[in-house]
């Protein structure tokens, strides 16, 4: 997380060094983009259309990767807002085709800082943002889970299978697979539905409908013990394990201790 006083050939030459020589031979790494604003899924056709600012690290980022032809998929488009200083970036093809929810969805500033608030405790300041945007980056399942079009289950499938007394629920798209375990509820199941729409009613104005229900989704999971994985279907997706999205990794725990540390 942090900015450029500018975008320069210095800047860039730093950042293709630490792809060139800060990433072993056949190693993987992972790039999260971290939007100022998404642009309404909706609007675009689902294309993750994103604003940047022009001097953002983000596109500096995305043009070091593209420039130094890393073996990454990076082809985007820009156009300029000049009277904002702001880029508008979106996805292109060689051969023009319609944009498809095969393309991942970029990661808003905005959600990061909710994550950080859901998963760490923390303020939405750049040291939680980035945590979060790394937790997501390491991690296949919470990836695919934020990354997606498709949709995860709905409240209404939730209330349905506790009130059932069903355990397991799936929901498959072409891009994702969501699997949901459910518990018997310690409270009435109108309590369920009053902590899902509290916390999409808080997020709803800043993340758009989209994010803010998968944001309640993974509320109801910790504050009732459920369990959500997501599997990815896309070429960018890597199907292995980990594919938590809550409860998130044992092994990831230690982010919370340094960041209560300020570490």
């Amino acid at each position: 997380a942090g900015r450029f006083a500018a975008i320069d050939d210095a800047g860039l030459d730093a950042l293709q060094d630490v792809f060139t020589y800060g990433v072993p031979s056949g190693a993987g790494f992972a790039v999260c983009a971290e939007a100022d604003r998404l642009l309404p899924d909706d609007v675009a056709v689902g294309a993750p259309l994103a604003v940047f600012g022009c001097d953002d690290a983000v596109v500096a980022t995305l043009i070091a990767l593209g420039v130094q032809r890393l073996g990454v998929r990076v082809v985007f488009g820009f156009y300029e807002v000049p009277e904002r200083a702001a880029l508008v970036l979106h996805h292109v093809d060689a051969a023009p085709r319609a944009v498809d929810a095969r393309q991942p969805r970029f990661i808003g500033r905005a959600l990061l800082g909710a994550l950080a608030r859901q998963w760490l405790n923390a303020s939405a300041d750049p040291a939680a943002r980035a945590a979060a945007a790394a937790l997501i980056a390491r991690n296949p399942g919470l990836y695919a889970y934020w990354s997606t079009f498709s949709e995860p289950p709905s409240l209404g499938d939730v209330v349905l299978h506790v009130r059932g007394g069903q355990q397991r629920m799936l929901v498959w798209s072409p891009t994702a697979t969501f699997s949901m375990r459910v518990r018997p509820l310690q409270v009435a199941v109108d309590e369920l539905a009053l902590d899902y729409a509290e916390c999409r009613q808080q997020h709803a104005a800043a993340l758009g409908e989209r994010d803010s229900h998968k944001l309640a989704l993974v509320e109801l999971c910790k504050r009732h013990c459920f369990d959500l994985r997501t599997i990815g279907h896309r070429p960018d997706i890597d199907a292995t394990d980990p594919r938590r999205v809550w409860p998130w990794p044992d092994e990831d725990q230690w982010v919370t201790e340094a960041l209560a540390r300020g570490g």
